[in-house]
């Protein structure tokens, strides 16, 4: 399996896992590779573990590099390979296969039975958000006066649930974003190293949209409930999520 490149930054040793109490070997321990919003990782799993339980270390692992950022929020896992959902209370050891990817998503199905511990942001509020790659994943826009703004219609970064359309893109890096003309701007992106973190402001329109989406998600986890399958668009659906160069 072809992996994406992975640098010691953005993957660190994994951090306080338990001990092994079955005492295998190297050899017959299972180990996976998780992405999420960029981040790979590769973590041995424990005898004892279920699938529900590397949500949890995952984000452990993201606030342990960033503790300033938002961690991403996840409530499904779903094999990279077979694009296929894992149930959340099955024990890891059984349901997830030696040595594949699989991906750590947010989904709005999934939603009803989640908690929300990221709190609303108030205008002017500002939140960071790190990138491990580019695309980035959302589209960034000029809206004059050098100012820059989230344009994402449907947010591809969807694990992030504060960042929001609207929101206007502060910094990029240690490069501020105000007053820079957009061949500036093009230029930043090109040069920039990654890990990346990205400085976001909540505006008046920003907020109006993310309490619209707060709505149309409760109406729409109320409505589903039909299988209760996580579900996530096709591949090719989000292959644009790379951020759109805006028209000069």
């Amino acid at each position: 399996m072809q992996l994406p490149p992975m640098s010691s930054t953005s993957v660190p040793t994994t951090p306080s896992a338990p001990e092994d109490a079955s005492g295998s070997s190297p050899e017959e321990q299972l180990s996976v590779f998780f992405n999420v919003a960029g981040l790979y990782q590769k973590i041995v799993v424990q005898d004892g573990w279920f699938v529900g339980d590397l949500i949890k270390f995952m984000a452990k692992i993201s606030a342990e590099l960033h503790p300033h950022a938002d961690v991403p929020e996840c409530n499904a896992i779903r094999n990279n390979q077979t694009r296929k959902f894992v149930a959340l209370a099955d024990p890891a050891t059984r349901a997830l296969v030696h040595g594949n990817l699989y991906d750590l998503l947010y989904v709005e199905k999934a939603a009803a039975s989640s908690t929300t511990s990221a709190l609303p942001l108030a205008l002017h509020d500002e939140i960071q958000v790190v990138f491990y790659n580019n695309p980035l994943g959302i589209t960034i826009k000029p809206v004059g006066d050098g100012t820059y703004v989230v344009a994402t219609k449907k947010k591809e970064l969807n694990c992030y649930r504060r960042l929001t359309p609207g929101m206007q893109v502060v910094s990029i890096g240690p490069a501020s974003l105000t007053g820079m003309d957009f061949r500036e701007f093009h230029t930043t992106m090109v040069n920039s190293e990654f890990p990346l973190t990205a400085v976001f402001r909540a505006t008046t329109e920003s907020i109006e949209i993310g309490n619209n989406n707060n709505v149309v998600s409760s109406a729409s986890s109320t409505a589903a409930g039909d299988d209760g399958q996580a579900k996530q668009p096709h591949p090719e659906a989000t292959s644009s999520s790379a951020p759109e160069s805006p028209q000069e």
